[in-house]
């Protein structure tokens, strides 16, 4: 353990406005913010090397440090009923190793209730035209029908689908998947997606890394119901004179 490598300090020369916010009162602070102009910055400072892969580590002094030991000790799993007793990682999903599992495997074997599967697809103008009879019609003919070869041209960062994994190619590391209809999008990050394709759309060879995973909203760890929060304080000799002891 190295200890610390950063540390909060007040904002420098980009941003002029920290010597003026230093000479306020608490009282003239408010109602500047009230007046919509925008509050205090801060950089964040190396205070020596940091290695490639090495985390950044700010301490934020020992009252946080107490609540965050006091957490650790007394953290319970989510209790029944609280919608976060089936819980998956995304972090550790999205890691290139974890293999997304078939949707015969999840049957098995499921994901999280807080996982949504997303796919990187750009739409061809010949996936626009509307299917009748998808419903009635079985996964394989549809397979047969709809698969078309995934190519580079398929797939950019702007476009995101839900999916879903119909099966797995071991010999390429690639797999077949289904583009699951619009509407469907409930996750935390913006996702575009065209709202005017209704028939199914089957990829092959479709790569790992276009494969992401996402938590719905409001269902990742940040929103657990035992989460930790604890503000992060200042450092008293960060504070002007007229700021102190005003509590």
């Amino acid at each position: 353990d190295r200890g610390p490598n950063a540390e909060i300090r007040w904002s420098g020369s980009w941003d002029p406005s920290t010597s003026k916010w230093l000479k306020m009162s608490m009282e003239e602070i408010i109602e500047y913010t009230h007046q919509r102009h925008r509050g205090l910055s801060f950089d964040i400072i190396a205070t020596r090397d940091i290695l490639p892969g090495e985390e950044v580590f700010i301490d934020y002094g020992s009252e946080w440090e107490d609540a965050w030991e006091t957490h650790l000790s007394t953290w319970q799993p989510p209790k029944e009923g609280s919608g976060f007793e089936s819980f998956s990682s995304v972090v550790d999903m999205n890691k290139e190793e974890f293999i997304p599992r078939t949707k015969e495997e999840l049957e098995q074997n499921p994901y999280g209730k807080n996982i949504l599967t997303l796919c990187y697809y750009y739409e061809k103008e010949y996936d626009y035209n509307e299917i009748d009879y998808l419903d009635s019609t079985p996964l394989e003919q549809l397979i047969r029908d709809f698969t078309y070869v995934w190519t580079k041209e398929y797939s950019t960062e702007e476009h995101l689908r839900r999916c879903e994994v119909i099966s797995r190619d071991e010999e390429s590391s690639t797999f077949l998947i289904r583009l699951l209809g619009p509407g469907s999008i409930t996750c935390e990050d913006e996702i575009k997606y065209d709202s005017n394709i209704h028939e199914p759309v089957f990829l092959d060879y479709f790569p790992r890394d276009h494969i992401y995973f996402v938590s719905e909203t409001y269902k990742s760890d940040q929103h657990l119901p035992n989460a930790f929060r604890h503000h992060i304080g200042l450092r008293d000799n960060m504070l002007p004179d007229q700021w102190r002891n005003i509590a």
